[in-house]
């Protein structure tokens, strides 16, 4: 993990790109053993596992598991290994944990067993939880996401405006993002232009994907993408993801 400042002047902490390789690999170790029923019952350390090019593999084999319970008791334990890697705890930080860390946790310990293994929509989600993406990653993800809203054939429109009402943003979005200063522009431009970002969830989903394809004409710098990217990430964050 490393420390980057924000346009408002705070400071947050962003996953590294091995960072996010370690956490995603070391997280299919479980989600695959709690697929097929199986679990090592809490009885497991780091030395039970081992990294090869990067990437988290098990050397311990799981056993059989009866319950749920079982299952919980490795979640309980990976949980308490995980908290104590990915914290810091510098005073500027907005946050100890990086950004989704707090969501991904409280996915784990509300995983969906069924008929005594993982549900292959929860395997899904932890697999490819925000939380292994970098900044970077996750603005292109918003932007592949939208673009799939737009293409989406009318059978598909339900689903989309379920998701959107399902995402959790606080109802004081646009007056929390308007004091970021990278994203004046683009509120002023819409408002000039007659289309005024509104206060319903779709409204902060279409400014997410403004931000990331138009912000850079009006604030970028070379010497501060990086900070721009992360600028980005955490509208997101405010908007759709906050936990």
């Amino acid at each position: 993990m490393q420390v980057v400042a924000l346009p408002d002047k705070q400071h947050s902490l962003e996953m590294t790109t091995v960072g996010c390789l370690f956490l995603s690999t070391w997280i299919r170790c479980f989600t695959d053993a709690f697929s097929r029923g199986m679990s090592w019952k809490g009885d497991f350390t780091l030395d039970d596992f081992k990294i090869v090019d990067g990437h988290v593999r098990r050397i311990k084999k799981p056993k059989r598991s009866c319950c749920r319970e079982e299952m919980q008791d490795d979640v309980s334990k990976f949980v308490e290994e995980i908290e104590r890697i990915f914290r810091n705890d510098d005073s500027r930080l907005i946050s100890k944990n990086p950004p989704y860390f707090r969501d991904f946790i409280y996915r784990l310990r509300n995983m969906e067993i069924i008929s005594a293994a993982l549900s292959t929509r929860h395997k899904l989600l932890h697999e490819s939880h925000k939380c292994f993406m970098t900044s970077s990653s996750r603005v292109s993800f918003i932007i592949k996401l939208y673009c799939k809203y737009e293409g989406a054939n009318e059978s598909d429109e339900p689903k989309w405006a379920t998701a959107i009402q399902d995402a959790r943003s606080s109802s004081e979005w646009r007056s929390t993002v308007s004091r970021v200063i990278i994203f004046k522009d683009l509120i002023a431009r819409a408002d000039k232009a007659e289309s005024p970002y509104g206060s319903t969830r779709f409204e902060a989903f279409r400014l997410v994907r403004n931000a990331a394809m138009h912000a850079a004409e009006y604030r970028f710098d070379v010497s501060t993408g990086y900070i721009y990217y992360c600028a980005i990430d955490r509208l997101v964050f405010l908007l759709l993801f906050s936990c």
